[in-house]
């Protein structure tokens, strides 16, 4: 029988499986070179001890906080007022001044006509546009002279002549036109 007494053997034992393995076969090799055969024996080839690899736990990262995008805020631009063009004060005529502001004729004819005249403060050139209802009734014509015009009645009736003058201001002239009827008597003869 095998004496495993001594300390080695038992601390081996002891500590690991494995070992206790190896000692065994270290045992065994012992004993058979140990007998009293006369052949040489052969020998065991003992076994190595492969150290079994320890793990020991490595540091593992903790995760920290995901950094979070932060918004940088946009400039907000502000309109820069701009400076208008100060409108400029466009020069008005004054009203245009007529003479006759009517007419009233009781025959017809060039042997009845009048003159009208138009003038207006600030028209310098007297250039006035002359337009009229109604030409069965009254007729106007320009003459030589700039703001004067020759104003003939034409039948019996009414119409209106109006003059315009620089910036479009303009004055109405009412005309009425009336003929006397003539009674011729018979007579014999």
């Amino acid at each position: 029988m095998l004496d495993f007494g001594s300390s080695l053997a038992n601390e081996v034992m002891v500590k690991n499986y494995s070992y206790r393995a190896i000692a065994l076969g270290l045992a065994a090799g012992f004993c058979a070179s140990c007998s009293a055969s006369s052949t040489p024996s052969t020998p065991i080839p003992s076994a190595t001890a492969t150290p079994t690899p320890i793990v020991t736990a490595s540091p593992v990262a903790t995760p920290s906080a995901t950094p979070t995008a932060t918004a940088t805020p946009t400039p907000v631009v502000t309109p820069t007022p701009v400076a208008s063009a100060t409108p400029t004060p466009v020069a008005t005529a004054a009203p245009v001044v007529v003479t006759p502001t009517s007419f009233a004729f009781t025959n017809t004819g060039s042997a009845n006509s009048a003159t009208l005249t138009a003038s207006q403060t600030g028209n310098t050139d007297l250039a006035f546009t002359v337009s009229y209802t109604n030409a069965a009734v009254v007729t106007v014509t320009t003459t030589a002279t700039a703001g004067f015009f020759t104003v003939t009645p034409e039948g019996p009736g009414s119409a209106t002549i109006t003059v315009t003058g620089i910036d479009g201001d303009s004055v109405k002239i009412p005309v009425t036109v009336t003929t006397t009827p003539v009674t011729v008597s018979n007579r014999t003869r």
